[in-house]
């Protein structure tokens, strides 16, 4: 079981990776493209900052599963010292669970804010596409943040080790 999660987990890592890069690609040649057209032709491409920032927020809310993967999110370690080294491995299952719940939670409340806009049709005024398939991200950054955390806390040997930290 955890060599499947293991090998889904990888994959799904890649995944995101090449998203995110392809994103940031894409970001990136559609702004140089927009300045280059404004300053030397005089005329922009429309929409495309919209555009970029949608690319942006798919990035962004991926790259927060990848750290979630690494255990590269920015936590207060003041208190660590204070604890048994022994409860450390039950101490790290309970964060995993914890950061499982606060993702679940913010999760419910992406789908409920992207219901919302969608229910009321909401658009972008500039570009006038539907605002709600470019708020899906939010949810999957989300929704695979807890997923991992949830196996992590259930298999623990797939979980990253900080470095530094010994399991």
């Amino acid at each position: 079981m955890e060599a499947l999660a293991a090998r889904l987990l990888g994959w799904l890592t890649k995944a995101e990776i090449a998203v995110v890069v392809l994103s940031f690609a894409a970001m990136t040649l559609l702004l140089l493209a927009d300045v280059i057209g404004r300053e030397i032709f005089a005329r922009g491409i429309f929409g495309a900052s919209a555009v970029a920032l949608y690319f942006l927020i798919l990035a962004a809310m991926l790259s927060f599963d990848l750290a979630t993967g690494r255990d590269a999110h920015l936590r207060p370690t003041v208190f660590d010292a204070l604890l048994p080294a022994a409860w450390e491995t039950g101490l790290r299952r309970v964060g995993h669970v914890l950061g499982a719940a606060i993702a679940l939670v913010v999760l419910v409340a992406c789908w409920r804010f992207i219901a919302e806009t969608r229910f009321f049709n909401e658009t972008n005024p500039t570009i006038r596409l539907p605002l709600w398939p470019m708020q899906v991200p939010l949810a999957v950054g989300f929704g695979l943040s807890a997923v991992r955390h949830l196996l992590y806390a259930a298999l623990p040997g797939l979980a990253p080790v900080r470095a530094g930290v010994s399991e």
